[in-house]
């Protein structure tokens, strides 16, 4: 059986086409889909998704449509996170997607968004280690520990590359006071974790930031999965990563990196900043980087309870 499982999040839309199995719950990824929108630009100041962003996502959908029906998908999973968890226009929005495409959008809280996360994301390490996945999307960040497929922690921040952004940095590039505020407020936002250091913890990371950062560290110009999936950025890594972007303009950014950077060149210092400081609250010194995020957790979840 084929799925499509697709992820609204509030900087990009994503979609996986996997095949699974049922009896043994096995999941094979047969192709993944990557779009950049940013239907949350503008959100927090206006509190709804703008016509321009509602098209863009309309425009998407279509073409996810017609792969949906060249691979037969027999069922559609399709979730959205903090951006139509906070805009006032969301349930407009999920039922004329509803009509138009016959798609359900099934909007997550922050800490169902976690386990997916955890789900997708732990796929990559052994069974019975501890885990502690990193997921930085646009508006908000979730971060999860667990050992095996037991939750020990998870907690939903309301704070991404996207928002930090529009809140903090008005300079492009950034001046160093916007830096040290940004610094400062992830270590006051974020300083929780620093109850929940563990040893020998295996950290991942997920979604676009982690992705595109590893792109960067290996000098490569498109995206290439087999060498971005699994990768291990080390703390000095990430301290090299930021200090590196928080130098350049964003125009700079996508002049010097290209493809893996495209649409989220002015947002990916703040991303980068985001995960070297939750690194350093962890006390982690290495992050695996992966893709597997929620649209693969969302596929385990399904599978899970059938």
């Amino acid at each position: 059986m084929n799925i499509a499982s697709i992820d609204i999040g509030s900087n990009t839309v994503l979609m996986l086409i996997a095949e699974v199995d049922l009896q043994t719950k096995h999941l094979s990824t047969i192709k993944n889909y990557y779009e950049m929108p940013r239907l949350a630009k503008g959100l927090k100041s206006s509190g709804r998704i703008s016509d321009e962003k509602i098209y863009s996502l309309y425009k998407i959908l279509n073409f996810y449509k017609s792969e949906i029906e060249k691979y037969k998908c027999g069922k559609v999973i399709a979730t959205a996170t903090n951006a139509f968890r906070i805009a006032k226009n969301a349930n407009e929005i999920i039922n004329k997607v509803k009509k138009k495409f016959d798609i359900n959008i099934d909007v997550i809280e922050g800490q169902d968004e976690a386990v997916y996360s955890y789900l997708g994301a732990s796929s990559l390490s052994k069974e019975n280690q501890l885990n502690a996945v990193i997921d930085i999307g646009g508006g908000s960040t979730e971060i999860i520990i667990g050992q095996g497929k037991e939750i020990i922690f998870k907690k939903s921040f309301p704070d991404g590359a996207v928002s930090l952004t529009e809140q903090f940095i008005k300079n492009d590039p950034p001046v160093e006071s916007e830096i040290n505020q940004i610094e400062n407020y992830i270590k006051d936002t974020f300083k929780e974790l620093t109850r929940q250091v563990y040893d020998n913890l295996f950290a991942i990371a997920v979604a676009g930031t982690p992705t595109s950062l590893s792109c960067i560290q290996q000098k490569l110009t498109t995206f290439v999965e087999s060498k971005v999936e699994g990768h291990v950025l080390s703390s000095d890594d990430l301290s090299d990563l930021s200090n590196l972007l928080k130098s350049k303009s964003s125009k700079q950014i996508l002049n010097d990196h290209k493809e893996v950077v495209k649409g989220r060149e002015d947002v990916i210092t703040s991303g980068a900043i985001l995960l070297k400081e939750i690194a350093n609250l962890l006390k982690t010194n290495r992050v695996t980087v992966s893709g597997k995020g929620i649209r693969y957790g969302a596929v385990i979840n399904f599978m899970n309870n059938i």
